[in-house]
């Protein structure tokens, strides 16, 4: 690559919304964004200690992305599974002991926070606001109908799913990866998919996780139809869309297109790897025909 096209690629990056928003915000997923990159490189050079050990760190961080340590479940390879949770484990109580107080007393009060947190989630349209989630996108939709009263029906109505679908997901998602998929970029993608839209509130600078598996699609994923639709979908999904606002002026109408560009994308990468599987078992049964054709003249 050229000197001009990597300026291009890096001024394209630093414009996208994820990364916009983020130093905006100032937020931490910037240094999270670093320690996922350090784990994805050292699972692809199969560094499986020192992947282990950057993602457990990562999950101590933001309890979501502990799913990239599914990528351990592929091969059966538990120990290293593991060694991810104890570090996420010992990462996690280190940081409470590191606190002014005893450790229950810092557990009481991280649980009264986030119990506080979510109490002014359901009261407010925060909730809404720049969230890339499918709840998110329910909620957007609901307040389009109905206004605030429907946004706070939809989150009302939300609130007593949202941990049986995130089990549920989650468990088809450790399936997949274990029985099916075997493509790194792919199961990269689906991964870093169910990090932001399963849970309740995903802001967009959590986007910045999608630019990963972005990189590892431009440098895998073989130049054909479905890729060109994907590399669209990424390019969507990634792009700034507040075009205009609706309703008090408070949610803009990007809520309403992240989350189906996300399952639009999703929908892609398992289709793309079931071509793929397709195509794979054929060109084999080609060759063994070709090999008992010559072995019979």
């Amino acid at each position: 690559m050229r000197a001009a096209e990597r300026v291009l690629v890096v001024a394209v990056l630093f414009l996208s919304l994820p990364v916009s928003i983020a130093i905006d915000r100032g937020n931490t997923d910037l240094w999270l964004f670093i320690l996922l990159v350090f784990g994805i490189a050292a699972f692809e050079r199969q560094r499986n200690v020192a992947a282990a050990s950057w993602l457990g760190l990562l999950t101590a961080a933001k309890v979501y992305p502990v799913a990239y340590l599914l990528f351990f479940v592929r091969g059966r390879r538990w120990r290293y599974l593991a060694l991810g949770l104890a570090i996420a484990g010992a990462a996690t109580f280190a940081a409470f002991f590191l606190f002014d107080g005893t450790l229950a007393a810092n557990v009481r009060g991280f649980l009264k926070g986030l119990n506080s947190l979510e109490g002014s989630y359901g009261t407010s349209l925060n909730s809404t606001y720049y969230n890339a989630s499918v709840e998110g996108w329910i909620q957007a939709i609901a307040y389009v109908v109905n206004g605030v009263d429907g946004l706070h029906a939809a989150r009302q109505v939300l609130s007593h799913v949202t941990i049986y679908s995130e089990v549920l997901t989650f468990a088809l998602l450790a399936w997949y990866l274990r029985y099916r998929e075997r493509s790194l970029w792919r199961g990269t993608t689906l991964i870093t998919l169910w990090i932001l839209l399963v849970p309740d509130v995903v802001y967009y600078y959590e986007l910045l996780f999608l630019l990963i598996p972005l990189a590892m699609f431009v440098k895998y994923a073989p130049p054909t139809t479905r890729s060109i639709r994907m590399a669209c979908l990424f390019g969507l999904a990634i792009a700034p869309k507040s075009y205009f606002y609706f309703g008090t002026g408070a949610i803009d109408v990007s809520v309403l297109l992240v989350a189906p560009t996300l399952i639009a994308l999703a929908c892609g990468v398992v289709y793309d790897g079931i071509a793929q599987r397709r195509d794979d078992r054929t060109i084999r049964f080609s060759t063994e025909s070709l090999i008992l054709a010559s072995a019979d003249a």
